[in-house]
């Protein structure tokens, strides 16, 4: 962790991720599997569902020490994405949006057929 990510309060997974633990994960599974089981792991690690939408296939997520938006991306009918942002509140967070994400992902392993990261890039 450098000196930075101390204050930082805000992380994105995403395809052209610097930090391979922020990189976009991609699951053999549909859209309602991946939803059902982030909603599990949300349950889980103990983040109340603050907003969902089908349409754009988004959800939000909350816990009292940080806030997350989960983008799902169906890529066909048994593929697709999933992308964190995480704010966190406080001047300093030691990382821990990143920590957040990275326990998000592994719990999805878990759970998913995981296919690769950023495979797209």
């Amino acid at each position: 962790m450098g000196f930075m990510d101390l204050f930082k309060t805000h992380y994105e997974s995403g395809e052209r991720a610097t930090d391979e633990g922020l990189l976009t994960h991609y699951y053999k599974n549909n859209y309602q599997q991946t939803k059902t089981a982030l909603l599990e792991v949300a349950r889980e690690l103990e983040f109340t569902l603050a907003f969902e939408d089908d349409t754009r296939q988004e959800l939000m997520l909350k816990r009292k020490d940080c806030e997350v938006i989960v983008t799902v991306v169906k890529i066909n009918p048994i593929e697709t994405t999933v992308d964190f942002t995480v704010n966190t509140s406080g001047i300093i967070s030691f990382g821990k949006g990143k920590k957040v994400i990275q326990s998000l992902y592994q719990a999805l392993d878990k759970r998913l057929m995981f296919k690769g990261l950023a495979l797209n890039r």
